[in-house]
């Protein structure tokens, strides 16, 4: 007979129905991590500054895929720095919206875990 501990209210320790569920909706939550991590690498957004004289294309997991300009704008120095760090700025912002967005679409709702990325 199993020993019981006064602990866990007297009752045997034992893997519960509760803990399966747990250990599975763990399992679950953990492949749809995988999958969005896969997709977030795909994922691309654009973003532009100076109407359009600075591009900057960026992954959706932070990494810089392409950077385009005007060569107009380059000869002023001090101009060009300031659009490359709106473009960035703004593609950053659209990062973080789009990441949220597609965690939304894609994670399982688990109570107290809404604000995970």
């Amino acid at each position: 007979m199993a020993r019981k501990l006064r602990g866990f209210g007297g009752r045997s320790f034992k893997k519960s129905q509760g803990m399966k569920n747990l250990m599975k909706l763990q399992e679950e939550f953990q492949k749809k991590m995988e999958e969005l991590e896969a997709r977030l690498e795909e994922e691309k957004v654009e973003a532009t500054a100076g109407g359009g004289a600075v591009k900057v294309i960026v992954t959706c997991s932070y990494k810089v895929v392409d950077v385009e300009y005007d060569v107009d704008v380059v000869e002023d120095k001090d101009m060009f720095k300031d659009l490359l760090i709106a473009a960035f700025n703004q593609a950053i912002e659209m990062v973080e919206t789009r990441r949220k967005e597609l965690a939304d679409e894609n994670l399982p709702k688990i109570g107290g875990l809404e604000n995970l990325l």
